[in-house]
């Protein structure tokens, strides 16, 4: 299987400070789950509407929102889910 290469936005380390050590845990193995299979199955990820190859994979009330390109997965922003609709496309 072939192995996706990892890029993040600026923003995704500043998204990450000040997360619990737990969340962030399950947000590196989910990263890293993605990059394997960027579209697992199950309810956890959807598409988002209105933006072409982009998705977001919710970890309890946490999301991460990213884009996949044919070789790349590029993190755009690991938010809260309350931020979800401020969130700039």
């Amino acid at each position: 299987m072939r192995k996706f290469r990892l890029e993040a936005k600026r923003r995704v380390r500043s998204d990450l400070q000040g997360l619990p050590k737990r969340t962030l845990n399950s947000i590196d193995k989910t990263i890293r789950n993605l990059q394997e299979n960027p579209f697992p199955p199950g309810k956890k990820i959807k598409a988002i509407k209105g933006a072409e190859k982009t998705f977001r994979y919710r970890i309890g009330d946490y999301r991460i929102i990213y884009e996949v390109g044919s070789e790349t997965i590029t993190i755009l922003a690991i938010i809260h889910r309350r931020d979800l609709k401020k969130f700039q496309w």
